[in-house]
């Protein structure tokens, strides 16, 4: 989708950040298999399909502060729809099994960032010189921020713990995983 600006129209002084405010959309969808031409049609091949669907929404504006510095900020939103999710069992041997389990599951991050930045001219003249008259000079400070929520909490699901034992089983270790991290979209 291209760039909208819904509130480019808009006049009052205090709302004028506003009129710089865009957004876009971009849907993916993906559908992958690898296998041999001979098992391309058998039924039990359809649960093979790695496939994903994903979206994503970024709203940015910019607006200038004190007349020269330009402030930037922004949100970044992306979707995943995945049809499947890893699991990780143990077999008698103790031996770690990774299944999948077939469902719709949704899982989504964000992040927000914010600019600001101006440019500073500078002028140096050469007065002893003939040939070289003056020399300008440009130097553009920033300074930005940036935060993204740490997805690998438990309470946000995506990833699953499992204990696996190890010296013969004496001790063990939790081993954490990404329950969506082969799905074809990310996440």
């Amino acid at each position: 989708m291209d760039r909208i600006e819904p509130f480019e129209n808009v006049r009052s002084k205090n709302l004028l950040f506003l009129r710089n405010l865009g957004l876009t959309h971009n849907l993916s969808f993906q559908n992958r298999l690898s296998t041999y031409d001979s098992l391309l049609f058998d039924p039990d091949t359809v649960l093979d399909w790695n496939r994903g669907v994903s979206h994503r929404l970024p709203i940015n504006t910019s607006f200038k502060m004190f007349k020269w510095i330009t402030v930037t900020p922004s949100f970044n939103y992306r979707g995943y729809y995945n049809f499947y999710r890893q699991t990780r069992t143990l077999d008698e041997n103790g031996k770690v099994v990774t299944g999948r389990e077939s469902g719709s599951f949704y899982v989504f991050d964000y992040n927000m960032s914010t600019s600001a930045n101006t440019t500073l001219y500078g002028t140096f003249n050469f007065k002893r010189s003939k040939s070289l008259v003056a020399m300008r000079h440009v130097m553009v400070p920033s300074v930005n921020f940036s935060f993204t929520p740490d997805f690998t909490e438990e309470r946000w699901g995506y990833y699953d713990s499992l204990q696996v034992p190890t010296n013969n089983g004496e001790d063990s270790t939790w081993q954490r995983f990404n329950r969506f991290q082969s799905n074809p979209l990310g996440r």
